[in-house]
C-alpha cells in the first residue's frame, strides 16, 4: 500500500510540471482558464512538490554529491549574473528553472516514477501526432478552427507556414510541434530497437512508433527530425557496446532500410520529404540556418565587447532587433557566450558535459554487466541518454536552454541518470539486486 501511495503522489507531481511543461503553444491557448492562470499553476506545482515532498519525507535528501555542486552553479549564474529578466521586471522565467531543479533534486531520491514519466512521454508523442496527422489530412480544419485560435498570440502567418509545407499540427508552431514530436519519438524508439531477442514488443508500441515518425517527417522539422535519429543511433552504438562490429553493421543496415521506405513512402505522401527538401533547398541558398545566423552574429559580436564575464543573463533577447525583437540566438553556446561570457559559459558546458559522460558510463557498466541493473532500469538509461543527446545537440540551433518543455525533459532524465546510478549502488553493497 506505500508502494502505491508513494506512485500516486509522483503522478500528482510529475502530472502538474509535465502539464504546464507539454501543453506551451501547445493545447493551452485552447483552455482559456487554464491559460489566463498558468502562473498560478507553476506555483502549485512548486508548492505541491514541497509539500507532497519535503514535508512528507522531513527534508531528507539521502542522494546527493559533487555533481549537485554543478546544478546549483548553474542556478546561482541566473541570479546574479546581471539577470535582465530581472531589470525588467520579468522573474516567471527564473522561478521556472528554480521549479525544475527543485525537482531534479527530489527526483533523484527516488526510482518509483521512472514509469510514470516514460507513459507521460509516449502519450505527449503520440497525442500530438494524432493532432498532426488530423491537421495534414484535413487542411479545412487547421485553417478554420487551429489557426484562428492561435492568430492573437502568433506573428507568423500560420496558414502560409501550412502551405509551404510547415504543419504545426495543433500547437501553435510547427518547432513547439517538432519537440513534443521527437519526445515521444525517442521514447518509442529505445522501447522498440533496444530489447534482447527474446523479448516481445508490443504491437502497439509499433503502431506508435509508426504514427509519431509519420508526423515528424510531415512537420518539415529538420532539427528534430535529424537530431532525433542522430540521438538514437549514438544510444543504440553506446547500448550495443559488446557488439562492437556488429553493431555498426546494424546501423548502417537500419539507416539503408529507412532510406528504402522513405523514398517509397515519399511517392505516395511528398510531405514527407519536407525536411530533407527544406534542407537541401537551405543549403543550394546558402542559408541553412533560416537567418538565424544573423542573430548569432549579434551574439558573437556582444560576446566580444564582454568576452569574460558577458552581458548578463537573459540579456540577448532584451536586445535583439531582429524579427520584432524579443527573440533568442537559436544557438545556446553563442547566446551563453554573449550573455555570460567564458566564465559562465564554462560552468554550464561542464555540467552538461559531466551529464552526459556519467549517463554513457552508466550504460556501459550495465551492459558489459559491471553494475547489476534490471532490464527496465537498463531501458529507462537508454531512454534518459537519447533525451541528453538530443538537447545537447539541439542547442546548435535552437533554444533548449530557454524552453521549458526542452529543460523540463532534459533535467528529469539527468536526475533519472542520478537515482539509478545512486540505488544501483547501494543494493550492491547490501548484496541485492
Amino acid at each position: 500500500m506505500k508502494i502505491k501511495k508513494n506512485i500516486f503522489h509522483w503522478g500528482i507531481i510529475l502530472f502538474m510540471f509535465s502539464f504546464y511543461a507539454y501543453t506551451s503553444m501547445g493545447i493551452d491557448y485552447a483552455i482559456k482558464f487554464y491559460y489566463s492562470h498558468k502562473d498560478t499553476w507553476l506555483y502549485l506545482c512548486i508548492i505541491i512538490l514541497l509539500v507532497l515532498y519535503f514535508f512528507k519525507q522531513k527534508l531528507k535528501f539521502i542522494n546527493y554529491d559533487k555533481f549537485d555542486i554543478g546544478i546549483l552553479c548553474m542556478l546561482l549564474v541566473m541570479f546574479i549574473w546581471n539577470n535582465q529578466d530581472f531589470v525588467h521586471g520579468e522573474y516567471r522565467r527564473i522561478i521556472q528553472y528554480v521549479g525544475v531543479i527543485l525537482l531534479y533534486f527530489v527526483l533523484k531520491q527516488s526510482c518509483d516514477w521512472f514509469g510514470i514519466i516514460f507513459k507521460i512521454w509516449s502519450f505527449v508523442g503520440t497525442f500530438y501526432a494524432l493532432g498532426t496527422i488530423w491537421v495534414y489530412l484535413m487542411p479545412s480544419a487547421y485553417k478554420n478552427i487551429i489557426c484562428p485560435m492561435y492568430k492573437n498570440i502568433m506573428v507568423h502567418d500560420l496558414w502560409k507556414f501550412y502551405q509551404d509545407g510547415c504543419i504545426s499540427g495543433i500547437t501553435a508552431h510547427y518547432t513547439t510541434n517538432g519537440i513534443y514530436l521527437q519526445v515521444g519519438a525517442g521514447v518509442l524508439a529505445c522501447m522498440i530497437f533496444l530489447h534482447e531477442k527474446n523479448e516481445k514488443v508490443s504491437w502497439l508500441r509499433y503502431l506508435q512508433f509508426v504514427i509519431v515518425m509519420f508526423a515528424l517527417l510531415i512537420t518539415g522539422k529538420r532539427a528534430h527530425l535529424f537530431f532525433g535519429v542522430a540521438a538514437f543511433l549514438i544510444v543504440y552504438y553506446i547500448y550495443n557496446v559488446n557488439k562492437k562490429w556488429k553493431r555498426i553493421v546494424k546501423i548502417i543496415f537500419g539507416i539503408l532500410v529507412a532510406i528504402l521506405i522513405l523514398g517509397i513512402l515519399s511517392q505516395f505522401v511528398p510531405q514527407t520529404m519536407s525536411a530533407i527538401n527544406r534542407m537541401i533547398a537551405g543549403v543550394e541558398s546558402g542559408d541553412v540556418s533560416n537567418g538565424r545566423d544573423k542573430m548569432q552574429l549579434i551574439a558573437m559580436v556582444a560576446f566580444m565587447a564582454n568576452p569574460l564575464f558577458g552581458n548578463g543573463w537573459d540579456w540577448f533577447p532584451y536586445n535583439n532587433p531582429l524579427y520584432g525583437g524579443g527573440d533568442f540566438a537559436h544557438n545556446v553556446y553563442k547566446q551563453l557566450l554573449c550573455d555570460v561570457g567564458l566564465v559562465g559559459t564554462i560552468i554550464f558546458i561542464s555540467v552538461f558535459v559531466m551529464c552526459i559522460f556519467r549517463a554513457i558510463k552508466l550504460l556501459k557498466d550495465a551492459r558489459l554487466q559491471r553494475i547489476i541493473l534490471s532490464r527496465e532500469e537498463v531501458l529507462f538509461v537508454s531512454i534518459a541518454l537519447y533525451h541528453q543527446f538530443f538537447f545537447l545537440m539541439y542547442c546548435t540551433s535552437g533554444n533548449p536552454l530557454y524552453d521549458f518543455n526542452c529543460y523540463y525533459t532534459f533535467f528529469v532524465s539527468v536526475a533519472l541518470i542520478e537515482a539509478i546510478k545512486y540505488f544501483s549502488k547501494k543494493r550492491m553493497k547490501r548484496g541485492t539486486i
